[in-house]
């Protein structure tokens, strides 16, 4: 029975069992800590030192035995099997500790994380020398003993990576998993063991073995080749980190791409170690680490080269990069120990102890460059990413340099040494020869100016502004915190979320970003607010709270503090009236956290009895089955949750699960009186406003996802299934805004605080009810429909066309259920002029005058005529017109636009007294060069005329203002 093979799959299991358990405590760290660069510095190390106190213990047990496969086999049975009990052991005890999320609680959650991980860290690396021994018992080379092993530690880890996600995602145990695994690997050594004792079979003479290892080194006891496995180790985790960071800036910080990244270590691992196993008789020891060292640093200046040439080679893109290399940096640092073993600085009896101590310095220098990047170069401004990447790389040549220094020395190896010295001199002129790599790289073409930026634990945020003058705060550059573009839908947000108590005394925000949301809030409710932010480098820029449409100064700012949200929500129990959850990235890790039933049930204990809860949600960026998800977590805490969404107009569906009136929605008249002391245009302004935001009731909500199960912190689905789906924003945003036109339901009258008495009143009351809905249902469906047209071509008019019935019937319908509808006027207008810009004004007339035929309404009409006057029908266009100048008499655009008819019409007397009216109200700045020639023509301004000249020559033969400019010049000299 060939033990050597098996038990390679011993080790196998032993890699993906700790691979496992590692990415879960990962996971719960970066929940706790500043996302997943200062988790990993933690847990990595932590993972690191287990690691290197197994092998240097498991190396001198292992050289104590017999050289004898079954000693070695029961040797490692043992050792898989107590690793595998103590594993098994932790999840009994993490539920002795109850969930709460209070700091103490939290750090203390984090610590038992760490329970399961380092026995089987310490088991791993314990596995390693034994595995070695073992394989060098049964008379395999050095190399090839180590690097067999080190290859199915390699491949298990990067399987473990790979399942991580999908166990996680689908609710699994990764702790059962794992403690399973090291059993398995345990049982197959002890299953080994018991055959071998059975039927014997006599290994190869090891010292013939060893006599024929042509390229074993006969060297001192030096101590370059233990620093080297230092420095390879500091390379991999720093480099990981590194790695990490800057793929965060591609997909967002989240464990998950930590375990993409893993994945690509330990693949290059694998590979390197596969590598280092061949014989290569005319390299040395140490010539082969000095080029291992040398590749590690130089995978470190990948993002760098990609940043000064993005075109050339690759155009990279996705995961591409973070691919490639961590793959190079497994390569190069994951099999230092391997090329090592190369060079018999032991006799073999001693064997174990030699690759354990190798193991041991190299998972001890995994400790210092996990937290000297975590701890040191990132966080201080005088590093940072890109510096700490050139630093990295330089140690690594210079390493690199002084073991092909020492390899000079035997002249059987000195063209090797050589050649290695040259390669890591091109490697160190390409290191500082090449630009730093800037955090952060992926900048936006529109951003014009960079205001302020800094770099943390937390990630770039930086405050950037646009070449339109808009003011941006951007996390790693790429994803928006807010800013003044999106204020409005944002403050509206606020007021909104401050209508659903209006008589609360004491309030909390959770998230501040660009501090949009908190300003609407604030400005509108009468209590006293507070809001909690995680992310300290947004409280360190510094920024004033936004000021807010139409309100002035608040009497009593917000108080603003640096907090975790549920620490501090668990802190204060029965304190707030109303809590309003901010948006949030849901695919940052611990953001799943905030949006499961644990989190959702804390918020409760933080409420007063009659407290209410808003959780805004952006389905743009949420799959509807997470949104599910969260929606009956929600509902499991607060039965009697309700839906509303922002705005039916905008790009962006945002939606509010709004949890704790038990009563049903607040008074009319208390909401009326709140938003009249705070008037602001972005709305709401009345009752009615926020009726036609309504979705539907928790029974609509539970009867929609009754099948889905409930998102908790064991199972984050929105966090999961949210990764990497902010390039597709757009189409979810449409898909889920389709999907919630279905969900919507009239608003029951008995749902409110005060349902009316008066039978009448209620019969009334309803029908105005169903019709918002009617009118809020086919608004969405007619976004939806949009969002997709304006996606496709102008080109593809087979899919174009269906979108373009789609939204123009869902409008009318809209309209017909609820004529005089203030959303779906302004949705009719801006789907009208979309299709006019597209070159189909005659879609947009029929739109219009499919709308009027249902209600007569002087904003759509003076729509239309301009839309007339774009087809140059000009006689209608100056009749409708005529119809709106006399229902809005004073508004300036019907003046232009009447007066604009009527001269383009030759009713010269009618278009000068309409454009003089509006030259008037305007003091003389009020119109266009054609219409402003056209009239001091008609008023025969002789200063006209030469005007009028220069546009004839521009304007183009035979057009109608060509007509009219000729027509009218005879009159002035």
């Amino acid at each position: 029975m060939n033990a050597s093979l098996l038990c390679l799959i011993s080790a196998l299991l032993a890699g993906l069992a700790s691979t496992l358990l590692e990415l879960t405590w990962l996971r719960s760290a970066a929940a706790a800590l500043p996302g997943s660069v200062p988790a990993a510095a933690l847990v990595v190390p932590v993972f690191m030192l287990a690691w290197s106190a197994g092998s240097m213990v498991a190396g001198r047990l292992a050289d104590r035995r017999e050289s004898q496969t079954q000693e070695h086999l029961g040797l490692a049975a043992r050792w898989l099997g107590a690793s595998a009990l103590a594993v098994l052991a932790v999840p009994w005890l993490m539920e002795l500790l109850p969930l709460s999320g209070s700091v103490n609680a939290v750090w203390m959650r984090l610590a038992l994380g760490g329970v399961p991980v380092v026995p089987a860290a310490f088991g791993l690396g314990g596995a390693f020398p034994l595995f070695t021994r073992l394989r060098r018992a049964e008379g395999l080379l050095p190399a090839r003993a180590t690097g067999g092993v080190a290859v199915a530690v390699g491949l298990g880890g990067a399987l473990g990576a790979w399942w991580w996600v999908p166990l996680f995602q689908g609710g699994g145990a990764p702790g059962t998993l794992a403690a399973a695994a090291l059993a398995a690997g345990a049982l197959l050594a002890w299953a080994l063991q018991v055959a071998q004792r059975v039927m014997p079979v006599e290994p190869p003479c090891p010292a013939v073995a060893v006599e024929a290892e042509a390229e074993a080194e006969q060297v001192s006891r030096g101590f370059d080749l233990g620093l080297a496995a230092f420095l390879g180790g500091a390379l991999l985790v720093g480099g990981q980190l590194a790695i990490l960071r800057v793929i965060a800036q591609q997909a967002g910080d989240s464990v998950i791409t930590t375990s993409r990244v893993l994945v690509g270590v330990h693949l290059g691992m694998a590979a390197g170690a596969l590598w280092m196993a061949c014989p290569l008789a005319w390299f040395a020891a140490r010539g082969l680490v000095a080029l291992l060292l040398g590749l590690a640093g130089m995978a470190l200046l990948m993002p760098a080269i990609t940043q000064s040439f993005p075109g050339a080679f690759i155009s990279w893109s996705g995961w591409e990069l973070p691919l490639v290399t961590t793959v190079i940096l497994g390569v190069g640092a994951g099999s230092l120990v391997t090329a090592a073993s190369r060079s018999r600085t032991r006799e073999a009896g001693r064997f174990g102890s030699w690759v354990g101590d190798l193991a041991a310095w190299s998972t001890l220098g995994g400790v210092a460059g996990g937290y000297g990047y975590g701890m040191w170069l990132v966080p201080s401004p005088a590093w940072g990413t890109g510096p700490a990447l050139q630093l990295m790389t330089t140690l690594a040549l210079a390493a690199g340099a002084f073991l092909a220094l020492r390899g000079l020395g035997g002249p059987r190896h000195r063209a090797s040494s050589v050649f290695v010295l040259l390669l890591l001199a091109a490697g160190a002129t390409l290191a500082w020869r090449m630009p730093i790599m800037q955090m952060p790289w992926r900048a936006d073409a529109e951003d014009a100016r960079l205001v302020r930026q800094l770099e943390g634990p937390y990630g770039v945020v930086s405050l950037v502004t646009t070449q339109d003058g808009e003011l941006r705060l951007k996390l790693d550059n790429r994803f928006g915190l807010g800013g003044s573009a999106g204020a409005a839908l944002e403050q509206r947000m606020g007021r909104l979320a401050a209508c659903f108590h209006p008589d609360a005394e004491r309030a909390l925000v959770l998230g501040l970003g660009r501090g949009q949301t908190l300003a609407g809030f604030a400005s509108t409710t009468a209590a006293q607010v507070e809001c909690v932010e995680r992310n300290a480098q947004i409280l360190e820029l510094g920024l004033d709270l936004p000021d807010t449409d139409g309100v002035g100064p608040l009497a009593e700012p917000p108080t603003i503090v640096h907090a975790d949200a549920r620490t501090w929500v668990a802190e204060h129990p029965d304190t707030y009236d109303l809590i309003v959850g901010d948006l949030y990235f849901p695919w940052v890790t611990g953001a799943g956290d905030l949006l499961a039933r644990e989190s959702f049930s804390a918020l409760r204990r933080a409420l007063k009895p009659e407290g209410v809860v808003v959780q805004w949600l952006p389905l743009h960026q949420i799959p509807w089955p997470a949104f599910g998800a969260v929606t009956q977590a929600f509902l499991d805490v607060f039965p009697t949750a309700r839906l509303f969404v922002a705005t039916p107009l905008a790009n962006r569906p945002l939606v509010a699960l709004v949890g704790g009136m038990v009563r049903g929605l607040p008074r009319g008249d208390r909401i009326n009186e709140l938003l009249a002391s705070s008037p602001s245009p972005l709305g709401p302004h009345t009752v009615a406003d926020v009726y036609d935001l309504y979705v539907t009731d928790s029974w609509g909500l539970g009867t929609s996802f009754m099948d889905v199960e409930p998102a908790t912190r064991a199972r984050p689905v929105s966090e999961i299934e949210s990764l990497g789906r902010h390039d597709d924003e757009a189409w979810i945003g449409a898909t889920n805004m389709r999907l919630l036109s279905e969900l919507t339901t009239p608003l029951d009258t008995s749902s409110l605080d005060r349902p009316p008495i008066d039978p009448r009143e209620d019969k009334y009351l309803g029908v105005e009810l169903r019709a918002r809905s009617g009118a809020l249902q086919g608004l969405l469906l007619a976004r939806a429909a949009m969002l997709q047209w304006s996606r496709l071509p102008v080109s593809g008019e087979d899919q174009r066309g269906p979108l373009e019935v789609l939204s123009s019937a869902s409008l009318i319908e809209a309209w017909r259920v609820a004529p005089g509808h203030a959303d779906v006027r302004r949705a009719l207008v801006e789907w009208a002029r979309s299709l006019a810009v597209q070159g189909d004004a005659l879609k947009g007339a029929h739109l219009l005058s499919a709308a009027l035929e249902v209600m007569n309404d002087a904003a759509l009409a003076g729509v239309l005529g301009k839309l007339f006057l774009q087809m140059e029908m000009v006689e209608e266009a100056a009749d409708l017109l005529g119809q709106v100048y006399a229902v809005q008499p004073a508004d300036r655009a019907v003046l232009l636009d009447y007066g604009t008819a009527l001269l383009l019409a030759g009713r010269d007397e009618g278009a000068a007294r309409m454009l003089r009216r509006l030259l008037d109200q305007t003091d003389g700045k009020g119109l266009p060069d054609l219409q402003a020639v056209g009239l001091g023509l008609l008023e025969k301004d002789a200063d006209a005329g030469p005007i009028a000249d220069q546009l004839l020559d521009q304007l183009p033969v035979g057009s109608p203002w060509a007509e009219v400019l000729g027509r009218l010049r005879v009159r002035v000299p």
